[in-house]
Parts: C-alpha cells; sequence; structure tokens
C-alpha cells in the first residue's frame, strides 16, 4: 500500500505515460477481474445445481392454500 502512496505523492498516477502506474493499474485491475471472473463462474455453476421448488399455486393441498382466494400466495423471496 506505501507503493501507492509513493506514486501518488510523484505525481505518477496522474501521468498515464509513467510504467512505475501504469504496472500498478494492470496488476490491480487483473486482479479484480479475475476475481469478478470467478465469482460469476461460482454463482453459475451453484445455480446450474440448486432447482427451486416448484410448487402449485392451485393446488388445495398446497399447505398455503387458502380457499377464500382459491389459491396460495406467491413464494417468499429468499
Amino acid at each position: 500500500m506505501e507503493h501507492v502512496y509513493v506514486l501518488e505523492k510523484r505525481g505518477a498516477l496522474d501521468n498515464p505515460k509513467d510504467k512505475d502506474a501504469r504496472r500498478l493499474v494492470y496488476k490491480t485491475a487483473s486482479a479484480g477481474a479475475t476475481m469478478l471472473r470467478d465469482m460469476i463462474d461460482r454463482a453459475w455453476r451453484e445455480a446450474a445445481t440448486t432447482r427451486p421448488e416448484v410448487v402449485d399455486p392451485l393446488d388445495p393441498n398446497n399447505e398455503d392454500f387458502d380457499p377464500e382466494t382459491g389459491s396460495a400466495p406467491p413464494p417468499k423471496a429468499r
């Protein structure tokens, strides 16, 4: 973290041609992109393995079925 302050103090972060600042930006952006890619990949894979339970709101055997309305309320958000 101290390296960032050194670069800031010498004005390197304001100069797009500064090699040290560019290296820091590329390294940081690369790490962030890798983390985002891994999070999306994991979410995609986990979503494929979990299936929400489908409950028929018009089924009288549904535990939330209300005879007065003839249906069950929508499922609660998780």
